[in-house]
């Protein structure tokens, strides 16, 4: 089972890599996009308690960001980062003051930045409870 299981890894591996590139090569595709088609793109409910057609992609960047992130599918996640890039992503979501602790995680792996540069990660820490939901 150990043979398999490394031969499945190296080749899941690369291949998700090569795909993680052709999304950033989509980047350019989507940029030229309205928003607005883009959004009817997501999952619908993401954006339950909006209506989309108020929505910018432009203005309402960190609303984009930590939706996908917190809450999100893996195609959510492809399409937003074909149309920011994942240094706007990850610029955006360094200044959010909430995000929850998975989609910290996600980010700061895909990224390879660290989560002490999170603002959210930082002003957690400044703030003790006593029960972690």
């Amino acid at each position: 089972h150990f043979a398999t299981a490394k031969c499945y890894c190296s080749f899941y591996i690369p291949d998700y890599y090569a795909k993680l590139l052709q999304l950033f090569t989509m980047s350019a595709i989507f940029a030229s996009m309205d928003g607005n088609n883009i959004i009817k793109g997501f999952s619908s409910y993401l954006f339950w308690d909006v209506d989309t057609s108020s929505i910018d992609m432009e203005k309402h960047s960190a609303y984009m960001v930590q939706r996908v992130l917190e809450l999100g599918q893996l195609s959510d996640w492809k399409s937003l980062v074909a149309y920011y890039g994942l240094e706007r992503i990850v610029e955006t979501a360094r200044n959010l003051r909430t995000l929850d602790p998975k989609a910290l995680s996600f980010i700061a792996a895909i990224s390879s930045t660290a989560k002490e540069s999170y603002r959210c990660y930082t002003q957690k820490q400044s703030f003790q409870t006593h029960w972690n939901y």
